[in-house]
C-alpha cells in the first residue's frame, strides 16, 4: 500500500471511527515498524466490542508481554467508548483460542467450526 493508501484506507477511517465512540485499531511499533495490531469494532449501538483479525498464538517471548499490553490497553479504551465487554471469535480448539484464553476471555460456546469468546471489562 502506498502512504496515501495506508491514511485513505486505514487511519482516517479509524480516527472517524473513534471519534465517533464506535472502535479503535490499537497499532505496536517497534524502531517505526508496525509489529501487531488490535482492531476493535462496536457493533450498532451494544455495549460489546467485537475484536477481528487475531491470530495470535502464545510464543513465550515478548509477543506475548506486547500483546497482553494492547489488550490492556483495548479495555481501557473500549470502557472510555461505554463497552463492558469484549467478544471475538476463533477456529475451534485452536492455538489462537488457547491464546486468548490464557489473556482472560472464556470460551462461551462452539458453532460449526467456530470458537465464541468473551471477556467483562
Amino acid at each position: 500500500m502506498t502512504p496515501r493508501q495506508i491514511t485513505e484506507e486505514k487511519i482516517l477511517p479509524s480516527i472517524e471511527s473513534y471519534e465517533k465512540k464506535e472502535g479503535i485499531h490499537l497499532v505496536a511499533q517497534v524502531d517505526g515498524k508496525v509489529i501487531m495490531a488490535l482492531p476493535l469494532m462496536r457493533i450498532y449501538s451494544h455495549p460489546v466490542g467485537f475484536l477481528f483479525d487475531n491470530n495470535f498464538m502464545l510464543t513465550g517471548a515478548d509477543d506475548d508481554i506486547i500483546m497482553e499490553k494492547m489488550l490492556d490497553e483495548m479495555k481501557r479504551q473500549a470502557k472510555m467508548m461505554g463497552m463492558s465487554s469484549l467478544e471475538m471469535w476463533q477456529h475451534e480448539n485452536s492455538k489462537n483460542t488457547e491464546a486468548f484464553e490464557h489473556f482472560g476471555f472464556t470460551k462461551i460456546f462452539t458453532s460449526g467450526v467456530m470458537d465464541y469468546l468473551m471477556m467483562a471489562i
